[in-house]
């Protein structure tokens, strides 16, 4: 993502996720799913520059960070979307 698209200074990114997990009710199928979103951003944005330093090694750490708090979050509600 664009942090800036004035063109006055060098452009910086963001990393975005966006993720839902979910599982269909077994006992009632006509009520939505129950939902865990996830979502997060990278913080602070970077130059494309930073991202791409070592065949963009700081894009698959990042994106492991946000995998992984994503990922607690799902255990974190795993009852609740394991409910029948």
């Amino acid at each position: 993502m664009y942090d800036s698209l004035t063109g006055a200074e060098v452009p910086n990114y963001q990393l975005l996720l966006s993720l839902d997990v979910y599982k269909r009710r077994e006992s009632n199928w006509v009520l939505p799913p129950k939902l865990v979103a996830c979502s997060g951003r990278s913080e602070p944005a970077q130059p494309l520059a930073y991202w791409a330093e070592d065949s963009y090694r700081n894009v698959q750490q990042e994106l492991n960070r946000m995998l992984a708090d994503c990922q607690a979050k799902v255990l974190a509600d795993l009852p609740n979307l394991l409910e029948q």
